[in-house]
């Protein structure tokens, strides 16, 4: 007995049986239940997906004696001579070798004639797109106004090649391509009738390596029975087809993911060892990297991922390792390989350098944090006091430093507490000959009022403290060390210790201060300022002077770095804006 390939003994015979193509089956049943189906038809699409099956399908509905709607028996004569071929009322023409003038004059000539045993004489031509211009010529008349008996089915996988004359003449269908996963469930009740024990991880790689297309996985099923490969794993199968299997992907994240550069490379040996095509790698790998991003994105997406339910799993595990953003770059990584593999000469050392690369890949959370916390102190060190002492709204003002070195001051007694003001001797009198101090006169100060604090003052601004708290927390950190003095001269005075200048930079940037002022407004229903003003701190809060510490002197700057390291350790994530 003559051995009938998956393909064509597994060719739909009804409507239903049609995969991935209900929206043309649907209306085309629809149309022969109504009574209402056209003279032409023209369907496009990849191929592989069911346009000439369709075709037959609509011949053979329209000619059986026994159809029940768009349902034909298949077991009459008119059913079985369409099935096999060789009927008379159904007439396929192939394009591609029939294509001159002289073809579709005698087609035009025969079309007169009445079906010899059906209702209808159904012309299908495949492939109509390489017919010639002047063969589409004489199909323009015959194709607008045929005989009532007769009906035209124009197959194609390029509609653009076909003339806009014959486009304009028919009812156009587009049939799209098949999903993965209707692929790998037609494969699987395929091998259940046949009774063939294939795993479904060889199921999913034939449905993927079909390109969406169910001819060609069905012809690749039949080429794995032949060869006695029906048990085979995944890995043998995928040698079979010059693929990479999917566990060849998973082993290189791994790797990737442990940084065990040793181990990706003679993964990558392996593939090399096993001839693998290295386009189809690149695409399997951009494919699996995919799939990952999905699942990191949201576990409900995992109803996009072209694998099976085993795989599924394997790949919600390796994505808990990866960021959204670690997957992007190995995209890009894999991307610029892809482009380079083709070109080169040497494809291996690409995708070699490829996958070091990707090896080597810092954790894009780790560089998030490295520029967050630049950030912070860029935005510390841009709001800090450019002189030491300058006045901030109301409050007084400290006091001031010269740059002279310390070894070129007068020696005056209470110079550190007092401004001397020094006047040159009269010339010729005794203080020529030495210098001694006027009078001491005090730097003169600004001295505001003093601040008002009252119980309703001071219940709404522990309010707008709260409210703080709760719209930017790092600045209710800075702003804890501060102690409300008041409102004096329509501003809110708020004290910082001596050792909290860091905290008082951060409150006192222009963002933050607006951001007070808008708690303000909203709490104390008017508008208000806001000074930072420096206060004497509390004797534990003093840093000891150790004279004999040469490392005494930079205690203060320790200070504001240890107050920069808790806000950083404290509020992960959150950047202090200018």
């Amino acid at each position: 007995m003559t051995y009938l390939v998956l393909a064509r003994k597994w060719r739909p015979t009804t409507f239903e049986e049609v995969v991935g193509q209900a929206h043309v089956t649907r209306t085309l049943a629809s149309a022969i239940e109504s009574e209402r189906v056209g003279h032409a038809y023209l369907f496009s699409g990849p191929r592989g997906v069911g346009k000439t099956t369709t075709a037959r399908l609509l011949a053979k509905s329209l000619n059986c004696p026994n159809a029940k709607g768009a349902v034909p028996c298949n077991d009459c004569d008119v059913c079985r001579e369409i099935t096999s071929g060789v009927s008379l009322d159904v007439i396929e023409i192939d394009a591609a070798s029939n294509r001159g003038i002289d073809e579709i004059r005698n087609l035009r000539e025969n079309v007169k004639y009445a079906p010899a045993g059906g209702k209808f004489k159904v012309y299908v031509v495949d492939e109509v797109h390489m017919l010639t211009e002047a063969a589409f010529n004489a199909l323009l008349k015959t194709l607008e106004e045929p005989p009532s008996h007769a009906k035209f089915i124009l197959a194609t996988t390029a509609p653009l090649k076909v003339p806009e004359t014959i486009l304009s003449r028919c009812q156009r269908f587009e049939f799209v391509r098949i999903p993965v996963k209707e692929i790998f469930t037609r494969l699987k009740h395929i091998c259940s009738e046949e009774k063939f024990n294939v795993d479904d991880a060889v199921l999913m790689l034939l449905s993927r390596k079909a390109n969406e297309s169910l001819r060609d996985a069905e012809s690749m099923m039949d080429q794995l029975v032949s060869a006695g490969l029906e048990g085979a794993s995944e890995s043998e199968i995928a040698q079979l087809l010059g693929m990479s299997g999917a566990e060849v992907f998973f082993s290189l994240i791994d790797a990737v993911k442990s940084r065990d550069v040793k181990r990706a490379i003679e993964v990558l040996g392996s593939l090399f060892d096993s001839g693998a095509n290295l386009d189809e790698f690149t695409e399997g790998l951009m494919e699996h990297l995919r799939n990952l991003l999905l699942i990191k994105i949201h576990p409900d997406l995992s109803s996009l991922v072209e694998a099976s339910k085993g795989h599924v799993k394997l790949y919600e595990e390796q994505a808990k390792h990866f960021s959204e953003g670690d997957i992007l770059r190995l995209i890009n990584i894999v991307s610029r390989a892809s482009a380079s593999v083709p070109k080169s000469v040497l494809p291996r050392l690409h995708l070699e350098m490829a996958v070091v690369e990707m090896s080597y890949l810092d954790s894009t959370a780790q560089l998030s944090e490295l520029i967050r916390k630049l950030d912070v102190i860029e935005a510390s060190l841009a709001d800090f006091p450019q002189q030491a002492g300058q006045i901030g709204g109301a409050s007084v003002a400290p006091e001031s430093r010269t740059s002279v070195p310390e070894e070129e001051r007068p020696a005056v007694a209470g110079a550190d507490k007092l401004k001397v003001e020094e006047k040159p001797a009269v010339a010729g009198g005794p203080e020529s000959l030495e210098r001694e101090p006027e009078t001491e006169v005090q730097e003169p100060r600004v001295e505001a009022p003093e601040p008002e604090i009252t119980a309703d003052s001071l219940k709404k601004w522990n309010q707008v403290v709260s409210r703080l708290a709760a719209r930017k927390k790092s600045l209710a950190v800075c702003l804890s060390p501060g102690s409300f003095r008041g409102i004096s001269q329509g501003k809110v005075i708020i004290g910082f210790g001596e050792n909290k200048s860091f905290e008082r930079s951060i409150v006192e940037s222009k963002t933050n201060k607006k951001i007070i002022q808008e708690e303000l407004s909203a709490i104390f229903k008017t508008t208000l300022g806001v000074s930072c003003v420096k206060i004497e701190s509390k004797p534990e809060e003093r840093a000891i002077e150790a004279p004999a510490n040469p490392a005494g002197q930079n205690e203060a700057a320790l200070d504001e770095n240890d107050s920069l390291k808790e806000i950083l350790e404290t509020f992960d994530g959150e950047i202090i804006e200018d």
